[in-house]
């Protein structure tokens, strides 16, 4: 069975990136993807923490002088087993649309 690596990046103040590629169950479609991009804030930027992904940074948080936005940087589709149980990417592309207009800079803290 496919599944899907979602690839995200955050850059800090001082430009240290990390990134996040978690495996999702499903296999991604062009469509669906699309419909995410549709979602995004500038079709690129989204906070991860409101559509149940991980936005743990590999150099910390500081509120001062960091952003709350990771980079959407692209899917692949995997034969690799999930390594989440949820979103699914039927539930991923769900809440990227419940989120769509509603991003919450302040939902992090």
């Amino acid at each position: 069975m496919e599944n899907t690596r979602i690839i995200y990046r955050n850059r800090d103040s001082s430009n240290y990136k990390t990134y996040h590629s978690p495996v999702l169950a499903g296999k991604m479609t062009k469509e669906q993807y699309k419909e995410i991009l549709n979602c995004l804030e500038d079709r690129e930027y989204f906070i991860p923490a409101q559509v149940s992904l991980d936005d743990t940074r590999d150099w910390g948080y500081d509120p001062e002088v960091d952003q709350p936005w990771w980079e959407l940087v692209g899917y692949e589709l995997t034969d690799q087993k999930p390594t989440v149980e949820y979103p699914t990417v039927e539930e991923l592309v769900y809440l990227f649309q419940a989120a769509k207009g509603n991003w919450n800079e302040q939902e992090i803290f």
